[in-house]
């Protein structure tokens, strides 16, 4: 495996083949101990997801009801998730309903009114909204989360021979809209310096904002990354792939260099930003997702990290308890609540390097039925009981 480090504020990318860092030479989480409350819990997640989330036509986005930077995305995610769990084909069809809807609803500027920032009329279409400003804007946490997804289906689709004649239109269609929309746009204002905002309108820079919000077009830029060394990639702009590389590998290393670890627990905690407020249990969840891709491709994060952050949920979020576990509402021992009530929908994808993990997870929600389930956490715990780990 390439395994990438930032030394000296600046790239260096050292190549060196890394045994103890590819997947057949990882300390194995073993088949027994896995089966071990994956084959004993009482419920197959992937029944309850199919009994919940079938029909892929409920619940479809429209514009009016603001970003679907987060609601109408986690079907995406959710059925792909599925699909990983049993290659069952019908659930990537599931999923080109949703991303139709989604890119469907794409657009330059409003569709009413001139009450927008000229700069936004720029020719790439999005998904902006006046939801959470005074004005239409467009957010980097929005674009790297809706695309991310996206583009998880299409490096699905060029992976696998027998899924080109059924789906691969598709894909080349879905990466050409993003690359030549979502990405193409951010990529022509990395060096802007028109605030410190988390969207484009006052956008300067990524640094400036939440761990999670940049984290999340760090994830993007992870799957397109790997999307762009297939035979199939077909990218029109020949700079992305190093964009991709670069901005993954910086953001890698900025993240890191922000986590504190405690040693007691030999576990990572964290803040929302950069000298910010202790980072939320939700909020975390696009966090651990982006490390897990940065450590499977071999950037910044080695395994003595994963199981760190494995550690973070198992000693400082978890209250001990098996039958009726809690986790704390913050990445912290003492900020918050010590009962928090956020979903665990990518903490899960931890189990990997902890199998307390994803058995805390499901008892999680099985001790707390009128917790609502939403499809996403389902949906992986469907993964994780046919011991699938993200990136498979």
């Amino acid at each position: 495996m390439l395994k990438f480090v930032i030394m000296s504020g600046s790239i260096l990318v050292i190549a060196v083949l890394l045994g103890s860092l590819t997947r057949a030479s990882k300390e194995p989480v073993t088949t027994e101990v896995r089966k071990k409350g994956q084959s004993e819990i009482g419920v197959d997640w992937y029944k309850e997801f199919e009994s919940r989330y079938d029909n892929p036509n409920v619940g479809l986005y429209d514009r009016a009801k603001g970003s679907p930077g987060w609601t109408y995305t986690y079907p995406v995610y959710s059925y792909l998730s599925m699909y990983r769990a049993k290659k069952d084909p019908r659930w990537l069809d599931h999923t080109v309903v949703r991303i139709d809807n989604l890119i469907d609803q794409m657009r330059d500027v409003p569709d009413q009114g001139n009450d927008y920032w000229p700069g936004y009329k720029d020719g790439f279409k999005g998904w902006g909204s006046k939801k959470y400003t005074d004005q239409y804007d467009e957010f980097l946490v929005h674009d790297g989360h809706v695309s991310g997804a996206i583009v998880q289906f299409v490096k699905a689709i060029y992976a696998d021979p027998g899924l080109h004649e059924r789906f691969k239109e598709k894909a080349d269609h879905y990466l050409d809209t993003i690359e030549g929309n979502v990405v193409i746009k951010w990529y022509a204002s990395r060096n802007a310096e028109r605030g410190t905002e988390t969207h484009l309108r006052e956008w300067g820079g990524w640094r400036n904002i939440p761990h999670n919000q940049y984290l999340a077009f760090g994830t993007l830029c992870l799957v397109l990354q790997e999307v762009s060394q297939s035979p199939h990639y077909i990218g029109k702009n020949l700079d992305l792939p190093d964009f991709y590389l670069k901005t993954a590998l910086e953001m890698a290393q900025f993240f890191k260099d922000d986590l504190r670890r405690h040693k007691p627990a030999d576990a990572y905690l964290w803040d929302y930003k950069v000298k910010g407020r202790r980072e939320d249990t939700g909020h975390a969840n696009l966090d651990i997702e982006f490390v897990i891709r940065a450590y499977r491709q071999g950037i910044v994060f080695d395994e003595t990290d994963m199981k760190r952050f494995a550690n973070t949920f198992v000693h400082v979020l978890w209250n001990r308890d098996e039958e009726t576990p809690e986790f704390r509402s913050h990445v912290d021992f003492e900020y918050g609540r010590d009962v928090g009530d956020y979903q665990l929908r990518r903490w899960i994808w931890l189990y990997e390097f902890d199998p307390q993990v994803g058995r805390l997870v499901s008892q999680y929600y099985l001790s707390h039925p009128n917790l609502k389930r939403v499809n996403e956490v389902i949906a992986n715990l469907a993964c994780w009981q046919a011991e699938v780990v993200l990136g498979d």
